[in-house]
């Protein structure tokens, strides 16, 4: 089933949960200034709340506790802008450097402005991960 996806790419929290689920399912992943604990980055939000879109919500503590870690043993491409206003883009990068091949651009912010700049190091990741993972293979 999922041999039908290529990639996996998520921005903030798209990028913590592409982490995780790229290494559970042993899918390759782009995770754009990813959050790296939503214990953490989440818990100012615990209470009553609206959505972006205007759904009210509840979030506990018991939801947060049940977060996984970043996940650190996948294939994945770490893209931060430097001025990201919400996540510390350093932090990150000195957590994830040394599990993934990760890139930081000068300034930015958190809704990531250098997406042109980075096609052509996504599209050597997908090529480099689909040599590694042989997707794309003609089914045998």
């Amino acid at each position: 089933m999922n041999s039908d996806i290529d990639l996996l790419v998520g921005t903030s929290m798209g990028g913590f949960c592409s982490s995780v689920a790229g290494a559970s399912l042993g899918i390759p992943f782009v995770a754009i200034n990813p959050v790296l604990s939503p214990k953490q980055s989440l818990s100012k939000y615990i209470g009553e709340g609206v959505t972006f879109s205007g759904e009210p919500y509840t979030l506990n503590k018991e939801t947060l506790s049940s977060y996984p870690s970043f996940a650190l043993n996948g294939c994945g491409l770490i893209l931060l802008d430097r001025g990201d206003e919400l996540i510390d883009s350093e932090q990150t990068l000195k957590s994830l450097k040394k599990h993934y091949q990760t890139k930081i651009f000068d300034d930015g912010n958190h809704r990531f402005t250098h997406i042109k700049e980075s096609l052509g190091d996504i599209k050597d990741f997908v090529d480099n991960s689909s040599c590694v993972y042989g997707f794309g293979a003609e089914d045998d």
